[in-house]
């Protein structure tokens, strides 16, 4: 059985969906309180991407499937 399903049913032509650590660094809201990022969540999620990136491509990997052998 499969985890993610969802991942695989995407034609391969469409656009890749963007892709985000699993752990929310971004503006956070409850629909009562907006609390916006601050300038040390935009570097740490952009430095955990880069790193994501930069290692799947070491291993030879789709950065998709090395994020979810990571953190999945």
């Amino acid at each position: 059985m499969k985890r993610f399903p969802w991942l695989t049913m995407r034609k391969k032509t469409a656009p890749e969906l963007p892709y985000e650590p699993p752990i929310w660094l971004g503006n956070k809201s409850n629909g009562e309180y907006f609390q916006a990022a601050t300038p040390e969540d935009r570097a740490i999620r952009k430095l955990i991407l880069e790193k994501c990136d930069e290692n799947a491509r070491r291993l030879g990997m789709d950065r998709r499937h090395f994020s979810r052998a990571r953190w999945g």
